[in-house]
């Protein structure tokens, strides 16, 4: 390979000539394959060396689902979420609550590993810096990194390590930052951001910038079923990866515990409207293909009713299954309409 020896004038344009031979790709190496710390369902999720994000909007939910992950982390498997790495030293970082609440969420995630709720763990750690200042939290995080060791970190309350969210050039280089951090010490770090009222997109520049450095991207999202109770709905929204599947739990009350509450799974919630538009869609299929449908036809004709790509005609057809709108024939394996199930208020007999 040939050396280039700049000129004057070339030096003159550069200025201060660095060292970039580390910076420049060595296509010889043969790097480690993805190292998942969890997955879901056999799909990998938050891979090690890199930025991971939970957005909500507030009181959504975020805090508990942070509590699951980690208990998943510690516990091995936890509500379908399994750890991919063997013995990990999660850290979760709690900027925004009061230490006694810090403290429940600390005890609920032993509760799911079964371990004493109130002793401190060697593979386990919790900080909690509500009221101290941007600088100083961003150091705390950084020794407790580098000489902890963790395999994974959560911080609840991104938007407290920055001075300002909206100020584009500090978020992109704390964002930025906080990526190279990940990269060096092989580690998973979990943010949590709030979304803007109404919309799925993350506050400020800071969520801009955690968006596009972000490998993964749940969102966490509250139902109100009805009866008095509400379900979390979480859905990877965007990934580097493969998509999870979206998954559904409700919080309830824990026996014994005074008052204490903890991440449960459910079924998947699904409103009365959409189950309604679903079935007009799946009428005017079996309108068109006729009584007795395979799996790919109802596919075909969902992409030719809609105008919506195959994959997406395949979720149409998942759900409309789910829904219990069509049921197959065990004998000819195909499909047939069967609709919504509707209330009979007069018998007649």
């Amino acid at each position: 390979m040939t050396i280039y020896n700049p000129t004057a004038d070339e030096l003159a344009e550069v200025g201060q000539v660095i060292d970039d031979s580390q910076y420049v790709l060595d296509p010889s190496k043969e790097w480690d394959p993805i190292q998942y710390t969890l997955s879901y369902n056999g799909i990998g999720l938050a891979p090690m060396g890199d930025l991971h994000v939970v957005k909500a909007p507030q009181k959504n939910g975020k805090t508990f689902l942070l509590t699951l992950m980690m208990g998943a982390m510690l516990n091995g498997e936890y509500m379908g979420l399994k750890c991919e790495i063997d013995n990990p030293r999660v850290l979760f970082v709690d900027t925004e609550q009061h230490p006694r609440n810090t403290q429940l969420v600390y005890r609920r995630v032993c509760r799911i590993c079964g371990i004493e709720e109130h002793s401190r763990h060697d593979n386990f750690r919790v900080l909690h810096t509500r009221g101290t200042q941007v600088a100083e939290v961003r150091q705390i995080l950084l020794q407790n990194i580098v000489f902890w060791k963790p395999t994974a970190i959560f911080i609840d309350g991104l938007v407290d390590l920055v001075i300002d969210p909206n100020d584009q050039e500090e978020s992109k280089a704390y964002i930025t930052l906080l990526s190279g951090i990940a990269m060096r010490h092989n580690c998973s770090i979990w943010t949590v951001l709030h979304v803007n009222p109404g919309s799925e997109k993350m506050r400020g520049h800071l969520g801009t910038i955690l968006a596009q450095k972000a490998s993964d991207v749940l969102m966490c999202s509250k139902t109100k079923t009805g009866d008095g109770t509400s379900i979390f709905t979480v859905e990877q929204t965007d990934t580097r990866n493969k998509d999870i599947p979206k998954f559904v739990f409700e919080i309830r009350s824990i026996k014994g515990s005074d008052g204490d509450y903890l991440a449960m799974p459910v079924a998947p919630y699904v409103s009365d409207k959409e189950i309604e538009q679903m079935d007009k869609i799946i009428q005017k299929v079996f309108d068109a293909g006729g009584p007795l449908l395979t799996s790919g036809e109802i596919s075909t004709h969902i992409q030719q009713i809609c105008g919506v790509k195959e994959r997406t005609a395949r979720e149409y057809r998942k759900k409309a299954i789910e829904m219990g709108l069509i049921t197959v024939d065990s004998v000819t394996n195909r499909f047939h309409y069967f609709g919504i199930p509707r209330q009979i208020d007069d018998i007649p007999f």
